[in-house]
Parts: C-alpha cells; sequence; structure tokens
C-alpha cells in the first residue's frame, strides 16, 4: 500500500474514532490530496497532514468546532497543538481557502436522491451511503487488476 493509502486508512480510524460524519472525512481527504498536488512535504509530516485536514473539515461542516489540541492527541501527541494550527494556516494558504468542494459524498447523496424521487430518507431503507460507496470502489478496485 502507498503513502497515501496509509494515511487515508489512518484518517479513517481517526474519524470513526471520534464518530465525525462521512462528509467530513472525504472532505479532510479531499484537502490532503489537493494540498499534495500543490506542496511537497516530508513524509513525517503527512501524519501532521492528515490530522489536521480532519480539523480543518471539522471546523467547516460542524456547528461545535473542535480543539486542534484533540486532534494532535491523534497523533499520540507526536505533533504539538500549536504544529497543528500551523499545519491549518498551510493548509488554508494553499487551498486559498477554498474548502467547501464538493466530494464522492455530495455526489452520492444527489444521486440517491434522485433514484428515490427526492426523498433521501427512503434511502436508509434501502441502504446506507457508505455501503454503496464501499461496494463501488471495491468493483472500480478489481474492475482495474
Amino acid at each position: 500500500m502507498n503513502m497515501r493509502g496509509v494515511l487515508v486508512d489512518w484518517m479513517a480510524e481517526v474519524a470513526c474514532g471520534f464518530n465525525l460524519r462521512d462528509e467530513i472525512l472525504h472532505l479532510a481527504v479531499s484537502y490532503v490530496d489537493r494540498f499534495l498536488s500543490r506542496e511537497v512535504i516530508s513524509r513525517d509530516k503527512l501524519q501532521l497532514l492528515g490530522a489536521t485536514a480532519l480539523f480543518v473539515a471539522f471546523k467547516y461542516e460542524d456547528s461545535h468546532h473542535g480543539s486542534a489540541r484533540i486532534f494532535s492527541a491523534s497523533t499520540a501527541n507526536t505533533y504539538t497543538t500549536q504544529q497543528v494550527v500551523e499545519m491549518e494556516v498551510d493548509i488554508l494558504r494553499i487551498l486559498n481557502h477554498e474548502v467547501g468542494s464538493p466530494t464522492v459524498i455530495t455526489f452520492l447523496r444527489r444521486f440517491l436522491t434522485s433514484c428515490c424521487g427526492g426523498n433521501f430518507e427512503s434511502i436508509s431503507t434501502i441502504t446506507s451511503p457508505k455501503k454503496i460507496t464501499v461496494s463501488f470502489l471495491r468493483d472500480l478496485k478489481y474492475a482495474n487488476s
């Protein structure tokens, strides 16, 4: 598995541990990908980038903002709260403060809503968007093997 895959797996574990909504994880992964497409960082800073991306996405999506300290602790305190705050500034600068981009969850919810005649509530009785996404990604992986 490549370093991005390891990072995303770790971010998913953190998101699950904090009971973060799927949208937060998807936004955070988007931030990481967009950041890395524009900026080179050392391998030892990838976890800091992932934790901070989760922090920024949480602040964007959730009405009660989390503390940088919590996301610093998610790295087993490998990085300080100050480093998380500094990386937040770097992420926002590199992304030009464009943090509200659509993710796969955005499109999946819109697609499923249109398939259910505009009644998104009925989707949960069919299956969860997360299960559909996982199934799709698994099929995509094996189709490209």
